[in-house]
């Protein structure tokens, strides 16, 4: 997933030397409401830290406009949130972003005139959004992930989401009927019908419940649909499916008998486990064509250059790796000063990248090909 729309925003701001310097703070949090003061003290320090290099690095700047967003995030209760493992809070002079991170980040302040961003990078790229669709022979629900939280969905009184209330409403098999237009991109099972199983209630009820969850949530936001439910329910299920967006790659049929927060939450992080691997193979394959199309560009100087005349469409960074330099606004590359010597380059090319509107992956040590710590897609073939 590309990152939150906010950032977005920040990182092509053309008028962001205005914004800065920006102060950045990440931290892991306790997932759960425990540990408060704990996540709070945390947060305390690096506040602290930021303000002294903050005033080390530009005493003549304003730091109680800093200290006033601060302020208002320490004032709340509990700084954790919806099972995440880690916080992202990223201030400029005049705006304040915070960022709930399913990865648990190195506690660190970071104080700049450039975006320091790889950490939200790394952890938005496998940021799924998806419905979850809980089903068994007594009813279904259907659970939400967006932007990392998992929430119900609130479903109206006439969703068929009770199989004994349903089976008795006379509207059953009028609701399970597929219109033409009703069809949209729908992908038809090429199973043959007389493979579904005999119980014909349960085979109308399953019908309503796929055309409901198609029309009311699919078809709206076109997101992935994760089955959850026992073997033989999924299998009559995914039978009778019209539902294009249902994941045939991901199957959950394990699923404990009470779900609470905690028990859905570890079920999420399997899934985007999941989605991350299918994720990552997708990532290797476009660098095999890229590399076969003549469009793959390696080692730092040849990136940084293909970087500020904007021809890279993807970018790949090595996780926890650093090499010294800094790009400014008018994209000057230095690699010599003290400032560069503080700085990681790889940031900054992934800054402009996304500035230009192109994607940036950060792959681990075994995932990176060729021991590169940076390599670019090109938009065309490599000059």
């Amino acid at each position: 997933m590309a990152l939150t729309d906010d950032l977005k925003k920040l990182v092509m701001d053309v008028t962001r030397e205005k914004e800065s310097p920006y102060i950045s703070i990440f931290m892991g949090v306790n997932p759960n409401d425990t540990n408060i003061q704990k996540d709070k003290s945390a947060y305390k320090n690096l506040v602290a830290q930021a303000q002294k290099d903050f005033t080390s690095q530009y005493p003549k700047r304003e730091w109680d406009v800093y200290q006033e967003e601060f302020d208002l995030i320490a004032s709340e209760r509990s700084l954790g949130r919806d099972g995440f493992q880690g916080m992202a809070v990223i201030a400029s002079k005049t705006h304040i972003f915070r960022y709930y991170l399913n990865i648990q980040p190195e506690d660190q302040s970071y104080v700049s005139d450039n975006l320091y961003i790889l950490p939200i990078i790394k952890d938005a790229q496998y940021k799924f959004d998806y419905d979850m669709l809980s089903i068994d022979k007594a009813g279904f629900k259907l659970y939400r992930v967006r932007d990392g939280a998992l929430k119900l969905a609130d479903l109206p009184a006439d969703a068929p989401s009770d199989f004994h209330k349903a089976i008795t409403d006379p509207l059953l098999d009028a609701q399970s009927e597929v219109h033409p237009e009703h069809a949209g991109n729908d992908v038809y099972s090429t199973r043959d019908i007389q493979d579904v199983p005999k119980d014909e209630d349960l085979v109308r009820y399953y019908k309503a419940v796929d055309l409901y969850v198609r029309q009311k949530f699919t078809l709206v936001e076109h997101v992935p649909v994760v089955l959850l439910g026992a073997e033989d329910v999924q299998d009559t299920f995914r039978k009778i499916t019209k539902n294009g967006m249902l994941e045939s790659n991901i199957k959950i049929t394990r699923v404990p008998s009470k779900l609470d927060q905690p028990t859905l939450n570890r079920l999420k992080d399997d899934i985007n486990a999941q989605f991350a691997v299918q994720s990552k193979a997708q990532i290797l394959q476009e660098l095999d064509n890229a590399r076969s199309g003549g469009r793959e560009t390696s080692g730092v100087d040849n990136v940084v250059q293909a970087a500020v005349e904007g021809r890279i469409r993807q970018v790949l960074i090595r996780d926890n790796t650093v090499e010294h330099g800094v790009i400014d606004l008018d994209m000057n590359v230095d690699t010599k000063s003290k400032t560069a010597a503080k700085h990681n380059l790889l940031n900054d090319i992934a800054v402009v990248v996304l500035a230009f509107g192109g994607s940036v992956h950060v792959l681990t040590d075994d995932e990176m090909p060729i021991g590169q710590s940076v390599i670019g897609l090109l938009r065309g073939r490599a000059q």
